[in-house]
């Protein structure tokens, strides 16, 4: 069971922990927000059950609302006792609409006053004021008082655990298991007021002053209205925050930023968000991802790949990069998807780890890292395989960080997000970008591929082995003797290299080029995820011709001891696979 997040990393919270209150009622008309109010009178936090929804309020909020339940009794009043104003019919007509509907009518109500209107509380307008009216207009107020969507039966009491940009994640026990919620760590009405004015204000800002040609990419978008946030009087703290608003993914922009996310799934419109997280494994959240989000997120990604999506091509990959984070988006639309819209979130850190952090989270023992250093070091090839999402690209990347400064690398990518550019580390680096999803960004890539043989790199970042023409263009280097670092997917080292031999068509002699064989697995013990490293192996070198290649391990994890031993090649069974830790080719083809 892993431990919660470290103590270093916590924060001083404004609330350590917070108690909620539940009430539950049949619809949300005035009359039913007043009582829920009223029980709610000094509470840090209140939860409102009606219908298949539950809305979380903030105690500021709350106290708003009982102001605006009190200055909208007046007005009430006056709304029903002018029966025979026709321009009131609006409004009596409102009275019986849900509280935050009934606000928007009052908000959109213009009167046209006749001298014989008299003193009617609705002359020149249907201004609501409070007592102490520091929110602004009545739109600003709406606003202010927007609650925190939360999946029914929330837990009673919530466990900070740490800061993620402006928003304190706190834990909840929920009916499914452990819950993630982020609340924002400052007075959520005021906050929500000065979202909402900022936009209001940066749309104003672009319809007088935007002007062709914009970038429609999301990076460029949040860059232009951080600027435009300072400059506005915007609290530092809500800058970001400001800026994923104002083009509709504030909800999601703390599972976008939180360092400790590794992967978002929303498994359809209007559905809560769940998550892989590394300390905590697979769980839930209180984010309630809308429809309109969802589309939103999926336009950008649109944009980055400059294509759309329909009937024909229901599926689409992309990379969105920005200054907050950096993830892969996937998404299955129907026809193929039966129930909806479902996206993966994949996310990539900003800031790389390194191989002193993946020794430090238990991904690997010292040993194991201080021999793939040394692999590194001897410019010796590497392939690391395992299935999706157990840590391969983590790897690769944090062992190409270990080369020396003075090497000249050739980095080349089917996505942007494989590898980080090195620029920072004064590392000689080149990013080749080749995808291979089409026949003809394949024959592109593979041209890519060959053409580095006259290029003079050092070493080669091949990001993933996807098709049979990337096995023969990784075999082409390395025959010519160019060194690489490359993933691929597999489940053991045996299925690779029957993989390779039998779907690839590489010839068994050719194996001999491999070097390095390091396995990655994704272990899952209940709802906590952990990627290990399992096996390092290594190809052994035949002088022979015509003999087979075997492999010999160096490294394997064992079952007993549960961690990561020194081998000695022996031909023991111990360990994740039942097979010899010495196999010939032989007997795998």
């Amino acid at each position: 069971m892993p431990s919660p997040p470290s103590q270093k990393r916590l924060m001083k919270l404004r609330a350590r922990e917070i108690d909620i209150q539940h009430h539950s009622c049949k619809s949300l008309c005035i009359g039913e927000i007043e009582r829920f109010a009223a029980e709610a009178d000094g509470s840090q936090f209140a939860v409102l059950e009606t219908g298949g929804s539950a809305l979380l309020f903030e105690g500021g909020q709350l106290q708003i609302i009982r102001d605006l339940v009190a200055a909208l009794g007046s007005l009430r009043d006056s709304a029903l006792a002018k029966s025979k104003c026709h321009q009131m019919a609006p409004l009596k007509r409102a009275l019986s609409y849900p509280f935050f509907s009934m606000l928007r009518s009052f908000k959109g109500f213009k009167c046209s006053p006749h001298l014989t209107c008299g003193r009617c509380p609705f002359r020149g307008g249907s201004s609501i004021a409070l007592a102490s009216d520091t929110l602004g207009d009545l739109s600003s107020l709406i606003a202010a008082i927007r609650p925190i969507r939360v999946p029914r039966g929330l837990g009673y009491k919530g466990t900070p655990l740490y800061m993620a940009g402006p928003s304190a994640m706190f834990a909840f026990e929920s009916a499914d298991g452990q819950l993630l919620l982020p609340i924002l760590n400052y007075p959520i009405a005021e906050s929500n007021a000065s979202i909402y004015n900022f936009v209001k204000s940066v749309r104003a800002h672009e319809n007088k002053c935007l002007k062709v040609p914009f970038s429609l990419k999301l990076s460029s978008i949040i860059d232009e209205r951080s600027t435009f946030a300072k400059e506005s009087g915007i609290p530092p703290h809500l800058v970001s925050l400001a800026a994923y608003a104002s083009v509709g993914l504030g909800n999601a922009f703390p599972l976008l930023t939180d360092g400790l996310i590794t992967e978002v799934f929303v498994d359809g419109e209007g559905s809560f968000a769940y998550v892989d997280h590394r300390e905590l494994g697979r769980c839930n959240t209180g984010v309630h991802i809308s429809k309109d989000e969802l589309s939103r997120l999926i336009n950008f990604a649109k944009v980055e790949v400059d294509r759309c999506m329909d009937y024909v091509h229901p599926s689409l990959r992309a990379s969105i990069k920005t200054s907050d984070f950096h993830v892969r988006v996937s998404v299955d639309a129907p026809p193929l998807s039966i129930e909806g819209t479902a996206v993966s979130v994949r996310k990539f850190c900003v800031h790389p780890l390194t191989l002193a952090d993946l020794v430090s989270n238990d991904t690997l023992t010292r040993d194991a890292a201080s021999y793939l250093e040394g692999c590194v070091k001897r410019r010796r090839s590497i392939t690391i395989y395992g299935e999706s999402g157990s840590g391969k690209t983590t790897l690769a990347v944090a062992l190409d960080l270990l080369t020396p400064p003075s090497w000249r690398k050739i980095s080349v990518e089917s996505d942007v997000a494989e590898n980080v550019s090195q620029a920072q580390f004064s590392m000689h680096q080149i990013r080749l970008l080749a995808s291979g999803t089409t026949r003809v960004e394949q024959e592109k890539r593979t041209s890519i591929l060959n053409s580095l043989l006259h290029k003079s790199p050092d070493y080669v970042f091949f990001g993933e082995v996807l098709s049979a023409e990337d096995s023969a263009a990784l075999f082409q280097m390395l025959a010519s003797g160019l060194r690489c670092i490359h993933t691929i997917h597999s489940e053991s080292a045996e299925a690779l290299l029957r993989r390779l031999v039998l779907q690839h068509h590489i010839p068994p002699e050719s194996i001999t080029d491999l070097d390095i064989l390091v396995q990655m697995r994704k272990i899952c013990e209940g709802s906590h995820i952990f990627r290990r490293l399992t096996r390092i192996s290594e190809v052994v070198k035949s002088f022979r011709s015509a003999a087979p290649p075997s492999i010999i391990d160096i490294f394997r994890w064992s079952d007993e001891e549960e961690r990561l031993i020194l081998s000695h090649g022996s031909s023991t069974t111990a360990g994740m696979n039942d097979c010899p830790a010495a196999a010939s080719l032989d007997d795998l083809v």
